[in-house]
């Protein structure tokens, strides 16, 4: 399923000053959908975390906002390491853990 967004995504993914990005956008639209399949095909790995299924996920986030902290905590939990250039963090369901967006 190819969507209008999708050339958008790939820009902000060749940006040279790339920020965290946040998708908004009405419920089961296919958001998750959409950046699974980008991370996937446009990303060596895509680490998922979903607020919603996952909660105790959140606790990460409760000592400080320090980016290197929590980078590997969630290496840590993940099980997995997150290359900084190469992979991409997914979180869905970010508005139940106020503290991640604000991170």
């Amino acid at each position: 399923m190819i969507r209008k967004i999708y050339p958008k995504l790939l820009q902000w993914k060749n940006s040279s000053s790339r920020k965290p990005l946040v998708l908004k956008g009405a419920r089961q639209t296919g958001k998750t959908y959409l950046l699974n399949e980008f991370g996937r095909t446009e990303f060596r790995m895509v680490h998922y975390i979903n607020f919603q299924s996952n909660p105790e996920i959140s606790s990460v986030f409760d000592k400080n906002l320090d980016p290197f902290r929590i980078l590997e905590e969630l290496e840590f939990v993940l099980g997995n390491q997150i290359d900084r250039q190469k992979d991409l963090l997914f979180f869905d369901e970010i508005q139940d853990c106020p503290k991640a967006l604000t991170s």
